[in-house]
């Protein structure tokens, strides 16, 4: 069995704000994911990377295919710039985005080093603006697959997030109109959990 990392309070605020989203948008969650293939090109010498592969983005029973082409210094690095490449425009908080830790862990249940059974646990701490920083974490016998894992789990973390502050702004005003107090009292409490840990920026008309 392939041993855990200690858990960091920022791995509790982020299961509490999935748990916020599920609770008003669950049945519209964006469920994301890269196809098997991801083809990576990088200079050893400039360590730049250049990233190509193809996500998909599942709402229900609709999947729509987006191909992501990206360059930067390292693959986690590409993989962020391809899909700011692609999604920055319509997800604000990609542009807002800024990582404060990257960290890789050997998973190792023998405790004897580094073979060539043992996992490694990819770490990563954001924090967008001055919002509180949150922890993804992924684990693989890959360190390219653990790290885009990670990724993704950032990125839908932070879509779904902005879905459903979207979805609670609507449903304050909603209850405020229907004078509904204690309705909309829980909402504002979720609404201000949300927004200290996640980015929803109203579009210009």
């Amino acid at each position: 069995m392939v041993p855990s990392l200690r858990k960091l309070p920022e791995d509790c605020l982020r299961e509490d704000m999935i748990a916020i989203i599920h609770r008003y948008d669950g049945e519209n969650y964006v469920h994301l994911s890269i196809d098997e293939d991801v083809h990576i090109i990088e200079n050893i010498e400039s360590e730049i990377a250049t990233l190509t592969c193809t996500l998909r983005v599942r709402l229900r029973d609709h999947t729509t295919i987006i191909p992501l082409k990206g360059e930067g210094r390292g693959v986690f690095d590409a993989f962020h710039e391809a899909f700011k490449a692609k999604l920055g425009d319509r997800y604000y908080f990609m542009k807002r985005l800024r990582l404060e830790e990257f960290k890789v862990d050997t998973l190792s249940s023998q405790g004897t080093g580094f073979a060539s059974d043992d996992q490694v646990g990819v770490t990563i701490l954001v924090q967008v603006d001055n919002r509180k920083r949150i922890a993804f974490r992924n684990n693989s016998f890959s360190l390219l697959s653990a790290t885009l894992g990670c990724s993704l789990q950032m990125f839908e973390y932070f879509i779904n997030g902005e879905k459903t502050i979207k979805k609670l702004l609507f449903l304050l005003e909603d209850y405020r109109a229907r004078n509904r107090g204690d309705l909309q009292e829980k909402v504002m409490i979720d609404l201000a959990k949300l927004v200290s840990c996640s980015y929803y920026q109203e579009r210009a008309p």
